[in-house]
């Protein structure tokens, strides 16, 4: 009898994590496959807004950079600016200095302001992205807000392509554009976060065409002027706070994959997770400061919300109870499976070190990269639960 329970009780136990693993999965296949690709092929379903013809002169355009420098790069960054189509008499760059940027850099920087063309401020009382975004803002003159980094480059009618899609449609007021990877060159491999932005560009430009994206990227978007709010101090996320701002006044936000940044720096597992720490945390931020956005009858992109971004904080959770669930399953039904499927795992992956080093290098760094992303998840979460948000460099 004592037996016959056991086992009742283990087929129970089974049971369970057997339903949690497939539970665990469907989540994960919903958010990471099933959502992009319906959002995809609606967006192929929906007619194409004819463009409205932009007339009168071009406006002044003031580009907003907030930087921590050295000097050298927000130099180069500049003249990258400079040499774009958009005439240099309309053009107008605001460098903002954060708190933390090094004395050296701050007195060299200070230098750059002549005044006219390039304007400098020290926003050394105010420490924050969002705090020396505020203060550039204030000091631009543009009728147009431009907002870059200065890890980017821009194609050269980036700006032109920014302000013809602001033209274009007067429902929108906020614009977002591509950002691209050293990786996403012609002839370059893709690494796992290059794909990652690939098929997040789709999904920006098939939300948009449903209504918004959810989010933009801060390395290249647009707003008209008098959309501008100030944004809270120790904010992270200007470039997802800004965008569901305008959406919960009733606009529309857009994106266009013909406005072109492209990002100088190699991807490195440590720098991408550094970053996805900050971002990761910048959505939990976000859900304090805009309760309004979990609010189906106050928010019109809720159900893309949901998806593109709450789902996505659960991605390490779903994952660990899919495979401790799995785990248990083949460990309580066939326990000598599980015994040689550990062996053979070693086995494969001894061999295909020895035998196929470039697939098994790159077998590591998709696991790796999976890894780095669930950790980093996993440390924004605990962010959010300590309320650190001071995780901006």
């Amino acid at each position: 009898m004592r037996g016959y329970a056991f086992l009742r009780g283990a087929m129970s136990l089974v049971e369970i994590a057997s339903t949690v693993a497939v539970v665990s999965l469907a989540v994960l296949f919903v958010t990471w496959v099933g959502y992009p690709a319906l959002a995809v092929l609606i967006a192929r379903f929906i007619p194409r807004r004819t463009p409205r013809v932009a007339t009168g002169a071009p406006p002044r355009v003031s580009v907003v950079i907030a930087t921590l420098g050295p000097e050298a790069v927000v130099r180069t960054r500049i003249d990258d600016l400079r040499r774009g189509e958009w005439p240099n008499d309309l053009l107008e760059i605001v460098v903002t200095l954060d708190q933390a940027t090094p004395a050296a850099d701050r007195r060299a920087l200070v230098e750059l302001d002549d005044g006219r063309g390039v304007r400098v401020i020290d926003t050394a009382r105010a420490p924050g992205k969002a705090s020396a975004l505020n203060a550039g803002v204030r000091a631009a003159t543009g009728d147009v807000l431009v907002f870059t980094d200065t890890a980017q480059r821009f194609a050269t009618d980036a700006i032109p392509r920014l302000v013809a899609a602001l033209d274009a449609d007067p429902s929108i007021r906020l614009v977002g554009g591509a950002l691209y990877l050293p990786g996403d060159s012609p002839g370059a491999r893709r690494s796992p976060v290059e794909w990652y932005w690939a098929t997040e560009r789709a999904l920006r430009a098939a939300e948009a065409l449903i209504h918004s994206p959810i989010g933009v990227s801060g390395s290249i978007y647009a707003l008209r002027r008098d959309a501008w709010c100030d944004m809270p101090d120790g904010l992270i996320l200007d470039d997802l706070w800004l965008p569901m701002r305008r959406v919960l006044a009733g606009e529309r936000v857009g994106y266009t994959v013909d406005a072109h940044a492209w990002d100088v720096r190699r991807t490195e597992v440590a720098r991408e997770t550094g970053r996805k720490v900050r971002t990761l945390t910048g959505n939990f931020q976000l859900l304090l400061l805009l309760p309004e956005v979990l609010v189906p009858w106050r928010n019109p992109v809720w159900c893309q919300f949901v998806m593109h971004k709450l789902m996505r904080l659960v991605t390490p959770w779903c994952a660990l109870c899919f495979l401790l669930g799995s785990a248990l399953v083949v460990a309580v039904t066939w326990p000598r499976l599980t015994f040689l499927a550990a062996a053979g795992a070693t086995a494969l992956a001894v061999l295909l070190r020895q035998l196929a080093p470039v697939i098994a290098e790159r077998v590591t760094g998709g696991v790796r990269w999976a890894i780095a992303g669930n950790v980093a998840l996993a440390q924004a979460t605990a962010n959010a639960l300590r309320r650190r948000w001071d995780v901006w460099t």
